[in-house]
């Protein structure tokens, strides 16, 4: 959203050192006209915000009354300004501007637009300032052939639990999130005066943080504020966007479909680095949790998995529309035991706080992972190999039958830890060796079927494995 700046409501108008030009104080505003304006450099100690330093000052007196607009759009310059109404000395804010538009095309929207209803012979002063940047730019005058109306935005949480904070509705032209007001049979609405001829992007919110995730049909994902945004183009009247579905494209109703999401993660490499498994449960949390019960989304407590018998993992089936969602597993019930996963191949930088990502769309999806991982935990083990520590072990013979023999040789005495793990993941065979340098250890397999096996051998501070092969 907008940055917020807290206005000190002063106008700094410093003499002595610096000698003024036009526009460099309230009293040298210069005139500005309809069409383009071109600022020069902003070098003069008379910023309108304690924000900055430098301003410029402009004053416009229209002939007609009616809506205008003053804009940096296109320009390349990130700006911010203000219009104002009365005297340099006692005045009025009427609009302000930071963050409307983009510098350039697809560019990020760090350009400002200001609108503001305006009165034939009245006088306006438009400040621009050098918060970010002191470069000079062009800003265009207008008046706008639309006026300001009113949209009334609707939504249906009746499929799901809505929080107690309410719903919002989040616009990304203001700063705060906006309290929507409850109707009636799970609609909520609220109502916005904008300039015709807008387009508005807006998000749904469940209480103050559970964002909606509608299908990129109708909110496609958004880079500048990395969300999925709806969007409404403004007519010059007022009107009444249709009810939507809280996370759909379309109104409620049972036609809504729904698909089997299955969520199962692994916890073998998680306790093969010596971590346990929380006796509380392994859990996930998202933003789909209002959607199959929960009292809202992202509860780290609400939506635990059930461990597959006979192995490190744990699963959960879900039925979903389709959306884009983010989410997370939990190894326990709260906060501090979630993972952060960083590889951008299922989530990491691209989702706040590195969750995965989940998109149904029109079918069933199976995601079986490794605990912090975007892979199976069977590709982690053989992925972690440390080059150092793997020139220092052997293991012979292999294949093996009844026993093998690990050689090792350290340049100091080392503590290492051996697992034996088989094609599940499931860890069957585990030795502990302390303070040994130069040595042959054999490794007992007369318990272990036949079969191809990886030997994880791990230090305190590194991991290399063997591919051991099994027969009987």
């Amino acid at each position: 959203m907008k940055k917020l700046f807290s206005l000190f409501l002063a106008i700094a108008m410093v003499a002595g050192v610096y000698a003024q030009g036009p526009g460099d104080v309230c009293s040298t505003a210069i005139t500005a006209v309809l069409g383009n304006n071109t600022v020069g450099t902003l070098t003069y100690p008379s910023a309108f915000d304690g924000g900055a330093e430098n301003a410029k000052w402009y004053k416009f007196t229209p002939t007609v009354s009616g809506v205008y607009v003053a804009k940096t759009c296109g320009q390349g310059v990130d700006t911010r300004g203000w219009v104002l109404t009365g005297t340099c000395t006692n005045y009025t804010i009427v609009a302000e501007g930071d963050d409307e538009c983009e510098l350039a095309p697809g560019d990020d929207t760090f350009a400002t637009e200001m609108v503001w209803q305006a009165t034939a012979g009245t006088t306006y002063y438009i400040v621009w300032d050098d918060a970010y940047a002191n470069d000079g730019f062009v800003f265009d005058l207008s008046q706008s052939p639309f006026s300001f109306v009113n949209v009334k935005f609707q939504v249906d949480a009746s499929q799901i639990t809505v929080g107690a904070a309410g719903m919002y509705i989040g616009i990304t032209a203001e700063d705060d999130l906006l309290p929507m007001t409850a109707e009636g049979n799970g609609i909520y609405s609220y109502t916005y005066t904008v300039l015709g001829g807008n387009t508005v992007k807006y998000i749904f919110i469940n209480g103050e943080g559970g964002f909606e995730t509608p299908p990129a049909n109708c909110a496609p994902y958004d880079s500048n504020f990395e969300l999925a945004l709806r969007t409404y183009t403004v007519p010059n009247g007022n009107s009444i966007v249709p009810v939507v579905c809280f996370n759909q494209c379309t109104a409620c109703g049972s036609q809504v479909q729904t698909y089997a999401v299955t969520l199962t993660v692994d916890m073998a490499f998680n306790e093969l680095m010596g971590n346990v498994t929380s006796p509380n449960g392994v859990h996930v949390a998202g933003s789909f949790q209002s959607l199959i019960g929960a009292t809202g989304d992202w509860q780290p407590g609400e939506t635990p998995l059930t461990n597959i018998p006979g192995t490190t993992k744990y699963t959960r089936t879900v039925q979903l529309p389709d959306g884009n969602y983010e989410f997370k597993f939990l190894n326990g019930n709260d906060w501090g035991t979630d993972e952060s996963v960083t590889d951008t191949v299922c989530g990491g930088a691209g989702g706040f706080g590195n969750n995965r990502f989940l998109e149904v769309n029109g079918g069933n999806v199976n995601i079986d992972v490794c605990f912090r991982y975007c892979v199976d935990c069977a590709t982690v083990i053989t992925e972690t190999d440390d080059q150092a520590l793997a020139a220092a072990v052997a293991v012979r013979p292999n294949p093996a039958t009844s026993s093998t023999w690990l050689d090792v040789n350290f340049a100091q005495p080392t503590d290492i830890n051996v697992h034996i793990v088989n094609s599940l993941g499931q860890t069957v065979y585990t030795a502990t060796l302390t303070g040994i340098s130069s040595q042959s250890t054999e490794l007992n397999l007369s318990h272990i079927p036949a079969g191809v096996y990886q030997v994880v051998i791990r230090s305190d501070v590194s991991q290399t494995i063997r591919q051991l092969v099994v027969q009987k």
